[in-house]
């Protein structure tokens, strides 16, 4: 008799539960959660105020980097999950991501423990040193051309069924009834919305020059100020940058963009000479560290928060979409 129920259980069907989920916000943290769920049969709607090419995150530089977020332990792990995904996209040229060899530097001599998964990592000798710096890596990472990679990200979640509606949120209990679940991707939005304190803008400007043959990346986080950096693309060099939190003093624009290239021809002077096509700026949403939880705030529906990634937004965004998927199975 158990054998017999042994094997009827085997046969059971499993049971599937399709969750209808609102993702607020469609940044790159809120696109890519919802083509994860989407890929694992859920229903998905995303409301946001603005879409690519109008959000924060089409103004990234947008090199796998864990940069200026929290915790530590976690920022490992999203980052790794991260990697291995963007490794296996940049294998489809549609996709805007490709590998980019370069160095990135650092104040200190310690071990970067998120070095230790990319393969062929090294540390670098005292001639590739960036200015400045007391340690580096020197390796090959995934960069993310976000002119390319947002709009695949958004066709993407629109060829998984995905349904899209440029819709301001004002307040969390808007949401009530209208799904299983939230996802609450709002970036800075959630400074008023969950009357967040914590979080915060980092103001960021980018400066947009020619590229005349600069292939290899330079991050500088040592010897000059943080967000310094040298992104090669294929039409383009993107130039960071800045990285001021709450500033209420902001240089004119000429005077930024000339620090800008200043500051990145100190490490390659061909930089220089390069004509500038152009700039961007965005606010980073930071915060002390990054907010990714389950709160259930209302007995009608539960939110999961997905928010505070401050410049590690394109880095860990596919590392804390599976967390959330984690989530949204928990609750199934």
């Amino acid at each position: 008799m158990n054998e017999s129920r042994a094997v009827m259980c085997s046969w059971r069907p499993l049971l599937i539960v399709v969750m209808r989920v609102l993702v607020i916000g469609g940044g790159v943290n809120g696109m890519t959660a919802g083509i994860r769920l989407l890929e694992e049969g859920h229903e998905v709607r995303v409301w946001a105020t603005h879409f690519s090419p109008h959000t924060t995150s089409d103004v990234a530089g947008a090199l796998w980097w864990p940069f200026h977020a929290e915790p530590k332990e976690s920022i490992e792990h999203w980052s790794r999950v991260s990697f291995e995904r963007y490794v296996q996209l940049a294998a489809d040229d549609s996709t805007g991501v490709v590998m980019r060899r370069g160095v990135l530097g650092s104040a200190t001599d310690s071990e970067q423990t998120w070095g230790s998964f990319v393969p062929g990592a090294l540390r670098a000798t005292s001639g590739e040193m960036p200015i400045g710096c007391i340690g580096a890596w020197v390796f090959t990472v995934p960069m993310m051309e976000m002119d390319r990679y947002m709009p695949w990200l958004t066709a993407r979640f629109d060829r998984l069924g995905g349904h899209r509606e440029q819709h301001h949120v004002f307040r969390l209990d808007e949401t009530d009834g209208l799904a299983d679940v939230i996802v609450n991707c709002s970036g800075l939005g959630s400074r008023e919305l969950c009357h967040d304190e914590d979080l915060h803008a980092a103001r960021g400007r980018v400066v947009i020059v020619e590229n005349n043959g600069v292939e290899e990346f330079i991050g500088n986080d040592g010897g000059l100020p943080p967000a310094t950096h040298i992104f090669p693309r294929r039409s383009d060099i993107v130039l960071g940058g800045t990285y001021q939190e709450d500033s209420t003093e902001v240089p004119s624009e000429d005077d930024e963009i000339a620090d800008i290239v200043g500051r990145c021809a100190l490490m390659d002077t061909r930089i220089a000479t390069l004509p500038v096509r152009g700039t961007r700026v965005g606010n980073r949403p930071s915060r002390s560290a990054v907010r990714l939880e389950l709160d259930r705030i209302s007995q009608r529906q539960p939110i999961i928060h997905n928010y505070g990634h401050g410049g590690g937004g394109v880095t860990l965004s596919w590392g804390c979409a599976e967390d959330v998927v984690e989530l949204v199975r928990d609750l199934v």
